[in-house]
């Protein structure tokens, strides 16, 4: 087939003026035309680029849909254990009733993560992102970051140089009958609650342990009480970690406070740290995180409860695969980003949030007491928070590629970038493409 030069004017007449502004589907197009013709291949490049930009900004709009349907589910769980489950002391709903609306919602959730989609592919149940499974005791898969990198079969093994513990005091003053009687208050706070107990007149072991137990819980303070093997009052925060210190007051006795009415501090937790595939991972509490600029497990959050018999042994292992979805972010494509959405059915949800009832998971929870209840509230609350910074980072991501595919709009492609002084065409194409620029120059 015979070619040309495709040049500023054409047979009919027709002529494109320099720095013509083309308006495309609202959006105002300024060309920078060379002496002779544009680099209609870079071009078509550059609207593809951008189609594929709002291709993907439509994936994520339809997966923080799915989010939101997710957290309105989880809500009305919530508000029904709240509001219409009543322990006083016995539930007013059979006990059967509560377990079956559990399941089904937590049936629903698990459909809408399957259910939501984009070109017929699952958005939340881990087949646009990474999927996980651990091996070794007490070691779980939480999540991976868009930087991880698919393991294979073999996986990643995992070390771990510290173990997770929690923060822990201990009173100097055995617990007996006259101590209790001396004593009137124990204040316990930690950095955001305070609650008081008075003790009372015919205060015993059993009791306070029972009651000091039932007024912590009762406002929110994840600590457990209970009496040592040597006969000392014993408070222990329920998530291990460094972040998790407390202060105890015993008002007259040494219950808690070395010196009676000072401040006691407790003894500081620990982070688990370790390895990943021989890569280091820092702890938050009990969850291990490969660290950043980590070449494969960048972003990689396990969760580790368990014990070691030696320090930096091979505890398990973890397979990963990355099922991201890549999108380009410039027109030769020399700059990639990855759309990773996690799991987020739930049993991948709330793993590892310390509770009384040993609830793994979101898909452990029960109501079958005053205390399954509250500890249920407090996992579904964990993950409808973690589900609204997860769509606030989604909604970053989406400005993000909304942005770039504004500035390409705002400034295209120009046959200077196109490092070519000549497009040569077929005759077809050449009419094509003057067709579409005259469609263009007239909208």
């Amino acid at each position: 087939m015979d070619s040309y030069s495709y040049s500023m004017e054409y047979a009919d007449g027709f002529r494109i003026p320099d720095d013509a502004i083309f308006n495309h589907n609202g959006y105002s197009k300024q060309f920078t035309l060379g002496p002779s013709s544009i680099g209609l291949d870079l071009i078509k490049s550059q609207n593809s680029l951008i189609s594929e930009l709002e291709n993907n900004v439509s994936r994520l709009q339809t997966a923080n849909n799915g989010i939101d349907q997710i957290s309105d589910v989880l809500k009305d769980l919530v508000d029904f254990l709240n509001e219409e489950v009543s322990f006083k002391p016995k539930s007013n709903i059979p006990g059967s009733v509560i377990s079956h609306f559990i399941d089904e919602k937590l049936r629903e959730t698990n459909s809408f993560c399957s259910q939501t989609t984009f070109s017929g592919r699952s958005l939340l149940n881990g087949e646009s992102g990474v999927i996980g499974r651990t091996v070794g005791k007490g070691l779980q898969f939480v999540r991976g970051s868009a930087l991880v990198k698919s393991s294979g079969e073999a996986g990643y093994d995992v070390q771990v140089t510290k173990v997770p513990f929690s923060s822990i005091m201990m009173g100097t003053e055995k617990l007996d009958k006259e101590t209790l009687h001396r004593e009137h208050y124990i204040t316990v706070k930690d950095h955001k609650k305070e609650i008081c107990y008075e003790l009372r007149p015919n205060e015993s072991i059993h009791s306070l342990l029972n009651n000091l137990q039932k007024k912590l819980n009762a406002n929110g303070l994840d600590i457990s009480v209970f009496q040592s093997r040597n006969n000392y009052l014993t408070l222990k925060h329920n998530e291990p970690g460094d972040h998790t210190q407390f202060t105890g007051i015993s008002r007259n006795t040494a219950l808690l406070s070395r010196i009676p009415g000072e401040p006691e501090v407790s003894q500081p937790g620990q982070n688990v740290a370790g390895y990943i595939d021989r890569e280091p991972a820092h702890g938050m509490g009990g969850y291990l995180i490969g660290d950043a600029g980590n070449y494969r497990t960048d972003g990689l959050i396990l969760y580790f409860n368990g014990s070691v018999q030696q320090v930096g042994e091979t505890t398990g292992k973890v397979i990963v695969r990355q099922n991201g979805i890549q999108v380009p972010l410039s027109v030769d494509r020399a700059e990639m980003d990855l759309i990773s959405l996690p799991n987020i059915s739930p049993e991948n949800m709330s793993v590892g949030v310390s509770n009384a009832c040993g609830f793994m998971n979101l898909r452990m929870i029960r109501s079958n007491d005053a205390m399954e209840r509250a500890e249920s509230v407090k996992l579904i609350q964990y993950a409808m928070d973690d589900l609204k910074d997860l769509q606030s980072e989604l909604k970053h991501k989406e400005n993000f590629y909304v942005e770039i595919a504004i500035s390409l709009l705002k400034n295209p492609v120009s046959s200077e970038d196109a490092e070519i002084g000549v497009v040569s065409c077929s005759h077809e194409k050449a009419s094509e493409m003057a067709e579409q620029i005259k469609r263009m120059l007239i909208a």
